[in-house]
């Protein structure tokens, strides 16, 4: 939150304060300053190099973890490490980050959310000879409708 209240000319146009005070002033707000599970089945993690304090939820459903990566890995075209959005605050942060992502991922069967691929809305993950990629590009409702 104090990162979304300092305007930086980086990012004013994302955090507007006609969004962000009604919300602060209804006090219905209650921050999360780190991970944690909000309620059954929900949790978020927070990441720090796209954005300080960038909340990734988590979404337990069907034995199965759906993670709506947002800004951290915004399309299946940043799976790669090094293939980050320009405008990340710390990109080496954010590599490491989606490092550890996708490694725990891979090995528990994650399926990642993307917000902003046109054409991909989820993946699960593989290992092949240039890392860990997508496995199984796939519509939301399609791949949810399989668990």
């Amino acid at each position: 939150m104090e990162w979304a209240m300092k305007n930086n000319p980086r990012e004013e146009d994302a955090f507007l304060e006609e969004n962000i005070l009604p919300i602060m002033q209804s006090g219905r707000l209650s921050l999360v300053d780190e991970e944690c599970e909000l309620f059954e089945g929900f949790s978020v993690r927070i990441y720090y190099g796209h954005t300080p304090g960038l909340m990734i939820p988590v979404i337990r459903y069907h034995d199965k973890n759906l993670i709506y990566t947002g800004d951290l890995i915004p399309t299946v075209a940043h799976l790669p490490l090094i293939w980050n959005m320009s405008y990340d605050i710390e990109s080496l942060k954010t590599i490491d980050e989606k490092s550890r992502l996708l490694r725990r991922g891979f090995h528990n069967g994650y399926i990642l959310v993307f917000q902003h691929d046109e054409f991909v809305e989820c993946c699960t993950l593989e290992m092949t000879p240039k890392g860990i990629r997508a496995k199984d590009n796939s519509d939301f409702r399609r791949l949810v409708n399989e668990i």
